[in-house]
C-alpha cells in the first residue's frame, strides 16, 4: 500500500467516499433483487394457494364419480362448469386443459374449447400451454412465466402461472395473475432505496470534504510536504524555507516553520557569540605576549653565547677576557700528555679494609 502514502488526502478521502457509496449501492441492489423475490413469491404462492382450491374441487367430483353417485362424464362436466364460475382477486380465472395439450374449458374465451393449443404462443415465442404440460410432467405442478394480453393495455404484460395436474382425468388445472402491478410496486420501493442510497452518498461526500478540509486545515499542507520539511530540518538544512500558507497562524506546517526560525536565529546567535569569544581570546594572547616580551631583558641566544666564548678564548686575542683569575687554557696535546705522566693512586687491597681485631693501643701519659 505504498502508492497511498504518496495521494494527496483529498484523494484519500475521496476513496472512501466511493467505496462507501459503493457499499451502499450493493446493499440497495441486493434489497432490490430480494424485494423482486419476495414479491413474486408472494404473488406465486397466492396463485398457488386459489389453484389448489380448485384441485380440490375436481376432486371433489372425482370422489362423487368413485362413490357411484354419478358417472365420470357428469363428474368431469359438473368440475368444468363449477371451476369456470369460480373468481379470485381482480377477476382473475382458472382453465383446464389436457396432457395433449388440448383445451378442456376456457371461461374467458370458450372458443378454445377442444381446440389443440400446441400452436398458442406468447410474443416472445413460447408455447404456453406446451410448457404447463411439462411442468406437470415432470414435478406435478410448477410456475410457468410468459406474457398475455390484458384488458385496457395495449401490450401484453408479464404474467404468472400455476398448473397442477390430476392424474386420474389427465386434467391441467391452472391460473395466471399479472405482475405489471408488482413492477410498479416494486419500482416504487426501489425509487426509494434509490433516493436513500443518494442521500447516503451525499451526507458521505460531504462528511468527507468537511473532515478533509479541517484536517488539511489543521496541517497546513500535505502529510508528504511535512515529513520532507520534518527531514530537511533534522539533516541541519535550515536554508530551505517551510511554505505557509497566507493567514496560517495555527497549523502544524507554520509551528514547524516558526520552529526552524527560530533553529536558524539561535545557530546563528551561538556562532556570533562563538566569534566574539574567539576575538576576545586572541586580543588577551596578544597582550599576554606583550608583557612578557616586555618583562625579561634582552639575552643572547645560545649560538652568540658560544661564539663569544670562543673569540675570548682564542689565543689570538689579546685582551683576555674581563674576568678575575681567569688563566688561557692550554692546548689540547698538552692536556693528553700531562694525564699520561700523572701516577696513578695505589689501590687499597681488600685485607686493608679489613677492621683489626687488636684493641687499640694505649697512650701513655
Amino acid at each position: 500500500m505504498q502508492f497511498l502514502d504518496n495521494l494527496r488526502v483529498s484523494f484519500r478521502l475521496a476513496a472512501i467516499t466511493a467505496v462507501a457509496t459503493l457499499a451502499l449501492g450493493i446493499i440497495a441492489f441486493e434489497g432490490m433483487e430480494t424485494l423482486d423475490e419476495l414479491l413474486n413469491a408472494e404473488r406465486g404462492s397466492k396463485v398457488e394457494e386459489v389453484v389448489g382450491v380448485a384441485h380440490s374441487v375436481i376432486d371433489h367430483f372425482h370422489r362423487m364419480q368413485i362413490s357411484g353417485l354419478i358417472d365420470e362424464d357428469e363428474a368431469k362436466h359438473r368440475a368444468a362448469e363449477t371451476i369456470a364460475e369460480m373468481r379470485f382477486g381482480d377477476g382473475n380465472y382458472f382453465w383446464i386443459n389436457d396432457m395433449s395439450p388440448k383445451m378442456v374449458m376456457h371461461p374467458v374465451k370458450p372458443e378454445l374449447n377442444g381446440r389443440s393449443l400446441t400452436d398458442i404462443r406468447d410474443p416472445t415465442g413460447k408455447a404456453l400451454f406446451v410448457e404447463f404440460a411439462k411442468a406437470v410432467r415432470s414435478a406435478g405442478a410448477g410456475f410457468v412465466h410468459y406474457l398475455w394480453p390484458k384488458p385496457g393495455e395495449e401490450a401484453p404484460q408479464p404474467k404468472i402461472a400455476f398448473v397442477r395436474g390430476f392424474q386420474p382425468w389427465g386434467w391441467i388445472v391452472g391460473s395466471g395473475v399479472y405482475v405489471s402491478d408488482l413492477n410498479a410496486l416494486f419500482w416504487t420501493h426501489a425509487s426509494h432505496s434509490l433516493v436513500l442510497v443518494s442521500i447516503g452518498f451525499l451526507v458521505v461526500l460531504l462528511t468527507a470534504f468537511v473532515v478533509g478540509r479541517s484536517l488539511v486545515r489543521q496541517l497546513g499542507g500535505e502529510p508528504a510536504a511535512l515529513s520532507a520539511a520534518a527531514l530537511r530540518v533534522a539533516e541541519g538544512d535550515l536554508g530551505t524555507p517551510v511554505v505557509v500558507r497566507e493567514g496560517d497562524v495555527s497549523s502544524v506546517c507554520y509551528a514547524m516553520g516558526r520552529m526552524q526560525g527560530d533553529l536558524t536565529a539561535m545557530i546563528g546567535a551561538v556562532l556570533a557569540q562563538a566569534h566574539n569569544i574567539t576575538t576576545a581570546v586572541g586580543s588577551v594572547n596578544e597582550s599576554t605576549e606583550s608583557l612578557r616580551q616586555a618583562a625579561r631583558p634582552q639575552r643572547p641566544n645560545r649560538r652568540q653565547r658560544r661564539s663569544s666564548r670562543l673569540r675570548s678564548a682564542s689565543p689570538m686575542s689579546g685582551t683576555p677576557p674581563n674576568r678575575p683569575g681567569w688563566l688561557p687554557r692550554p692546548p689540547a696535546r698538552s692536556r693528553r700528555r700531562a694525564n699520561r705522566i700523572r701516577p696513578r693512586r695505589p689501590r687499597a687491597s681488600p685485607m686493608s679494609l679489613r677492621p683489626s681485631s687488636r684493641p687499640p693501643a694505649r697512650s701513655r701519659c
